[in-house]
């Protein structure tokens, strides 16, 4: 990093977590390249105090930090990458298919956000209801979208192997089909189209005014279910 720059400070900021697919560990770190002692104040003390807020992870991962870093294969990230890839593809075929539902292609992350359509789900009201309710019936556990501040939305994680990932697509959608409700158009009555009507003469009655319809205006009603 002490190439990009001789005069403005850079912060260089990674952890285990996403690279490794190692949540639990919560091993991150920042480092500092500041040539000129810009952060020597207020930077240094706020970064130190943000380090303490949490307790660290545990001294064996920190221990073995060394030897994962310089001692893992390039093959592993790229072996990595492309099952990430491969379940998002996967994910993303099967939910696009899935009423109610709409997918949101990752780009790069190890987790997929997926569009809840609430208004075709009227038995919950919100996405954490429907995630009960998928585990309950399903034992297919996504995190609701509201834990991100993102109401509507449930998130998939594509880490897990490709056959769970496809078994669980496949009872998410089996639960949207089930509990999903299109609303649909109901006509009660009948009714000319414009052009009907101009094909047809106007009826009159034998005094030669124009006849009043017999469809009573109550029958003449579109329901939205």
């Amino acid at each position: 990093m002490s190439m990009l720059s001789k005069v403005v400070p850079i912060l260089s900021c990674s952890g285990l977590t996403k690279r490794f697919l190692v949540p639990g560990w919560r091993l991150g770190w920042i480092t500092i390249h500041d040539r000129h002692n810009v952060f020597s104040k207020e930077v240094h003390s706020g970064l130190l105090a943000l380090s303490q807020r949490i307790v660290g992870s545990n001294t064996l991962v920190q221990g073995a930090l060394g030897t994962i870093l310089t001692k893992t294969p390039q093959s592993f990230h790229d072996e990595t990458i492309a099952v990430v890839q491969a379940n998002a593809e996967l994910a993303y075929s099967i939910l696009s298919e899935t009423p109610g539902l709409k997918p949101v292609m990752p780009s790069g992350a190890m987790y997929m956000m997926v569009e809840i359509q609430m208004e075709m789900f009227p038995k919950f009201k919100t996405d954490l209801e429907l995630v009960e309710r998928l585990i309950s019936e399903e034992s297919v556990f996504c995190l609701p979208g509201g834990a991100f501040d993102l109401p509507g939305f449930i998130r998939l994680v594509l880490t897990v192997p490709d056959t769970h990932m496809k078994e669980a697509c496949i009872r998410i959608k089996q639960f949207c089909e089930t509990h999903c409700h299109v609303p649909t158009l109901r006509y009660e009555g009948t009714f000319q189209t414009t052009e009907e009507y101009k094909m047809e003469p106007e009826p009159k009655s034998q005094y030669g005014l124009r006849a009043k319809s017999n469809i009573p205006e109550s029958e003449n009603k579109i329901r939205v279910n």
